[in-house]
C-alpha cells in the first residue's frame, strides 16, 4: 500500500478525516475489508500530526483486522497502536517508522 501521508488533502485534515474514517466505517459494516482498510488508511494519514485522531485510525484498523479474523494481522495493528500510544507525540508523517509499516501491512 502506497504511503497516505505523501498526498496534501484538498479539504483541512479535520473533514478529511471524519469523511475518511465515516467511509472506512460504513466499509467495514458491509464488511469490503479492502476498502475499510484503505479508508481507515487514509484517515490514519490526515490524522497523523494529532494523537488522538493518529491512535483512533490506528485502533479501527485493527478492529478491521479482528472483523476479518485475522489474528496476525489483528496483533501487528495493536503493536502498533501501543507503539503510537507510547512513543507518538504529534508529529509528521517524516521518519515514523510505524507510519509507514502500517502503510505497507495495509490491505
Amino acid at each position: 500500500m502506497a504511503s497516505v501521508h505523501a498526498d496534501t488533502p484538498a479539504v483541512p485534515a479535520s473533514a478529511g478525516w471524519e469523511a475518511a474514517m465515516d467511509q472506512g466505517r460504513a466499509a467495514l459494516a458491509g464488511r469490503d475489508f479492502a476498502s475499510a482498510y484503505r479508508h481507515f488508511g487514509r484517515a490514519h494519514g490526515l490524522g497523523h500530526n494529532d494523537l488522538a485522531r493518529h491512535l483512533s485510525a490506528h485502533a479501527c484498523l485493527a478492529a478491521a483486522a479482528r472483523s476479518e479474523h485475522r489474528p496476525g494481522r489483528t496483533v501487528r495493528y495493536l503493536l502498533l497502536l501501543a507503539g503510537a500510544a507510547l512513543f507518538d507525540r504529534d508529529h509528521s508523517r517524516d521518519g515514523c517508522a510505524a507510519c509507514r509499516a502500517a502503510d505497507t501491512a495495509g490491505a
